[in-house]
């Protein structure tokens, strides 16, 4: 293919610029200096409940600055508790969807039998909002609910309703709900890049399906999978819906982000803003610093099989 002319390459850049440059300035405008001011109050020491980076930048400058509010999430044994619960959640949800979606994207990429009913069952959570799938949850599980009917009343296995809101559990299944369309479309995507031929080649060999999944499918699949854990693990760590509607609200399973809503609408009670910036920041930095394995392990994966670069 020729070499583009240095003067239309030129243009191009400035084209891209024009359509790009919008969107970075709303981006930095939105969330760059605000994380930015974040970043100043989880450090300040100043008592002020203003974000003095963005109200008076000269007066922030000024302040002292220390990490006493990122030791006291360490020192303190609330603020550890809600940071193991957010983990031990995140890891919870990711290893099981993707388990879930090994077996259920790799029958909607392969197009077997009722793949479309299949494919619109999972799509569904993604058109619904996040609070409704919570409270239909909520109502399926809840002491009224017809899983405690059928438990209770109808088959007497147990003596009374089975406490379901308030748990870890419930927080994992309203999760697995809300992310469900995510990890099965990831999953299946990476099945559908790899080639059918390949295992029709081992089976022709004579290999068992279990053989052909674990020696041709697993070893491509695997980088694939990976990613879609990092992925989940990351985006179930920023998510509070289910904590709030199914894991009790602020008295029952609380989340990094939970807690940050806790501080803030606690100020002046014993909440304080630079506990909740350093939250913050705590929840932002492993966000970025997952986005950043997510890419390498997306770019590692698939650049050959694509051909192209994966952003």
């Amino acid at each position: 293919m020729p070499r583009l002319p240095m003067v239309k390459r030129q243009s191009d850049n400035r084209r891209a610029w024009v359509l790009v440059g919008p969107y970075v300035l709303l981006l930095t405008a939105l969330m760059l200096v605000p994380f930015v001011a974040t970043v100043h109050k989880a450090l300040s020491t100043a008592p002020s409940l203003t974000f003095t980076l963005l109200s008076n930048p000269a007066k922030a400058l000024a302040e002292p600055l220390s990490t006493k509010n990122f030791t006291a999430i360490v020192s303190d044994s609330t603020a550890r508790k809600v940071v193991g619960t957010t983990l031990l959640l995140a890891a919870s949800v990711a290893t099981l969807l993707c388990g879930v979606a090994m077996f259920v994207g790799y029958h909607i990429a392969r197009g077997r039998r009722w793949s479309g009913t299949v494919n619109a069952i999972v799509t569904f959570p993604s058109l619904a909002p996040g609070v409704t799938i919570a409270f239909g949850i909520l109502w399926l599980f809840g002491p009224t609910g017809p899983i405690n009917a059928l438990l209770w009343r109808t088959l007497g296995i147990v003596d009374e309703p089975i406490a379901f809101t308030g748990t870890l559990f419930a927080v994992i299944v309203g999760d697995m709900a809300l992310f469900s369309t995510i990890a099965v479309r990831m999953v299946a995507s990476v099945y559908e890049m790899i080639d059918p031929v390949l295992e029709q080649a081992s089976e022709s060999l004579g290999a068992r399906d279990s053989q052909t999944f674990r020696y041709v499918v697993w070893p491509l699949l695997l980088p694939g999978l990976a990613a879609a854990w990092i992925f989940l693990f990351f985006r179930t760590m920023a998510a509070y819906v289910a904590a709030l509607v199914l894991g009790g609200g602020t008295q029952g399973v609380v989340v990094i982000p939970l807690d940050i809503y806790m501080q803030i609408n606690s100020l002046g009670m014993g909440g304080t803003i630079g506990t909740a910036a350093a939250m913050a920041v705590v929840l932002v930095g492993t966000t970025l610093i997952g986005r950043a394995v997510f890419l390498v392990l997306m770019r590692r994966a698939f650049r050959e099989r694509l051909g192209t670069e994966v952003l």
